[in-house]
Parts: structure tokens; sequence; C-alpha cells
């Protein structure tokens, strides 16, 4: 369970260091975990030649062991814990599946506030800092019924949109996560860290950052953390986006990462809707009309049910070995699965009908199936 107590690592500390003193990319990470086998002191404390087995890169290596004086394992550790934080770690059960498998996922996801399992599957809405009325009413009712459905709204606590989000997921008792830019021990922008605050401790918000508490949000970091609103996410929403604008570049991350992308059409002499039409005019996204379209089109207008079916997952037999052909949020051809698979054709297609009416999976068009569990 994803809302479940961490057992206290006495090696999470050095964990904890050797990303200060080393930016520990999804590569590095893979590469220190591997040689090392997860013993994460004996990694800390090793000589450089040790590095240089593990084949780390020469500028991490020489950034690390040249920053190794400076650095106090724990005092990373107290930091941490001085703003209520845990540290989700990739491979472990605790850290979210639906970004697990995408393209340089953080190898450290600190967390503040309850992640729970029935935040997923979650859908990530972005746009224009200045949104317009129009923008204001469409994200409104589009998230509202997103929000009375049960799904969880993911965005990046900024003004416009973001902050539009959040507030009528909560509005509508649903909850919300917050992807930050910056260090997990500061809300950005500063004035929303009051709702914010409150919202957490009324379970209503977790906040999610790749950065270490002390971290600030300098300009690189914010376009870098829509890889994480959206590979959360099981699709996008763009409420409004100007021609050139971050929405955008979050719509081309969901894309990459097989995520769908929704945009709300905007009027053509609209600046703010431009980005929007054109994702639509260029196929790249789906005309978001209402939140039941949305839902309807994912497979997720029957949420309670799906998620009745999350209790109920098979540890063995045929249903097991199906589910466990798949992926994350990736869609399957019965073809592709009957390919990766020795289940006779027939049987395979028997026991998806089966698991189709449990909810464990759902037919999207044409035998292309995803997991709801």
């Amino acid at each position: 369970m994803l809302e479940e107590m961490q057992t206290p690592d006495p090696q999470l500390k050095y964990l904890l260091a050797l990303h200060r003193g080393l930016n520990l990319t999804s590569h590095r990470f893979e590469k220190l975990k591997i040689y090392f086998q997860s013993d994460w002191k004996r990694c800390y404390t090793a000589k450089i030649s040790e590095w240089q087995r593990a084949e780390v890169d020469e500028k991490g290596i020489t950034k690390f062991f040249s920053k190794r004086p400076e650095l106090n394992p724990d005092k990373e550790l107290a930091l941490l814990h001085q703003c209520n934080a845990t540290v989700l770690i990739k491979g472990t059960s605790q850290y979210p599946h639906s970004l697990l498998h995408t393209y340089d996922a953080p190898p450290l996801l600190f967390c503040r506030g309850n992640l729970k399992e029935n935040d997923f599957p979650s859908i990530s809405v972005v746009g224009s800092r200045k949104i317009s009325s129009y923008g204001k009413r469409a994200g409104e009712q589009i998230v509202k019924e997103l929000a009375l459905r049960g799904i969880t709204i993911i965005s990046g606590l900024a003004y416009g949109v973001d902050m539009l989000a959040h507030q009528t997921a909560v509005a509508h008792q649903s909850r919300t996560i917050a992807v930050l830019g910056n260090g997990i021990d500061s809300i950005y922008p500063q004035a929303h860290s009051k709702q914010a605050e409150h919202w957490l401790e009324e379970d209503k918000l977790v906040i999610l950052s790749e950065h270490l508490p002390g971290t600030p949000g300098i300009p690189e970091y914010f376009p870098r953390r829509n890889r994480i609103v959206t590979g959360l996410s099981r699709a996008t929403i763009v409420v409004e986006a100007a021609a050139k604008s971050g929405s955008l570049i979050s719509a081309e991350l969901a894309l990459e990462q097989n995520r769908e992308v929704f945009a709300v059409p905007g009027e053509i002499f609209s600046p703010t809707s431009t980005g929007c039409n054109q994702l639509i005019a260029d196929q790249k996204a789906i005309p978001a009309l209402s939140g039941d379209q949305i839902l309807s089109h994912l497979g997720l207008n029957n949420l309670s049910e799906q998620r009745q079916a999350q209790t109920q997952i098979p540890k063995i037999g045929i249903e097991a070995d199906i589910l466990r052909l798949f992926q994350g949020n990736e869609k399957y051809h019965i073809d592709d699965l009957s390919r990766n698979s020795v289940i006779p054709h027939h049987q395979l297609t028997s026991t998806l009908m089966i698991m189709e009416m449990k909810g464990l999976v759902q037919q999207l068009s044409n035998q292309l199936y995803v997991k709801n569990c």
C-alpha cells in the first residue's frame, strides 16, 4: 500500500547524501544500485576505483568525490524529517507504478502527505497562468465532473489553470496531487503556501518533488517536473495554452509517455487558445468537451467497479498470468498479448472477456486492452 508507513532504513541517509552530492539521475542510480546491490552506505564510502568499475560517468564521479567531504548524511535525514517528508525510492512498493515505466523516472521522489492507491488512475490538468474567463469556466466544469467521479487531479500548484484545478478538485470532495519544481520543503509560489498546508492537514493534497529540501526552484527544473506530472497520469488535459507555452511541453511529454492528451478547444481569435487548437488540428489531442466524455474515452466511467476489482487481483492462475503481460498504463492488442504468452489464443480471448466483466482490464477498441488494476 502506498499509504503505509515506511520502515526506518539505516541506509536511507547515505542515499540522500549521495543524491545531494551527485544528483542521482535515473542512469546513475541504476548503475550504482546494481554494482553496490543497494548497499548505499558502502556506495557512499567507496573508493573512486569502485565507482569506475560501476561504470558511473566521469563527470558524476568527479562531482561526488569533490563534494563528499562537505556532505553530512545525518543532516540530510534531519532535513527530510523537519519538513515531514518521506522518500519513495524507484523499485520499491511505495513508488508510484504509473511512473515506474516512464523514461527518466526520478530515482527518488520526495513526498509530503499520504499518497494512496486510490489516487490512481489520475488525470493531470495543465494550462496558462493567465487564465481567461472562458478557460476558468471550462476548467471548472471539466474538473468538477472528474472529481465527482473520484478522479485524483494532478497539477503543478502554479497560478492560473494549475491552482484552479487543485481548488476545484478539493471543492468537490476529490483529492489532488501537486508536483513541485523545487525542494520538497518549500511550496512555490509562496502565495499558495497557506492553502496548500491547509489541504495537507485535511489529507486532501499530496505534494511531490524530485528535489531534496533546500533546493531552489530554477527555471530549468519546472519543464522537467512536467514529465512527472504527465507520467503519473492516465491522461493530460490542456485547458488553455498560447502558441509557445510550458503546457505544450507537457502535452508532448504525455504523448512520448504513451498517454492520452485532451485539449479544450477555444475561439480562433484568443491567443490563450492557440496552442490547444493547434494540438487538436495536428491530431495530437482529443477535444475536451466534458469530464464525462474524457472518462468514457479512457474507460474510467465505471471507476468504482474498477477499484473494487483492485482489491480482488488474482495472484495465481491464468488471469494473473495475463495481468503480468501488462506494463503500467501501456495498451496492448490481443495479438501482442498472444505473442508474449503461451496461452492459446482462444483461451486468452475468453479469459479477457471474463476479466473485462470483473473490471480487471478494459477493452478500448478493436481488441486493444489496458489494465485497470
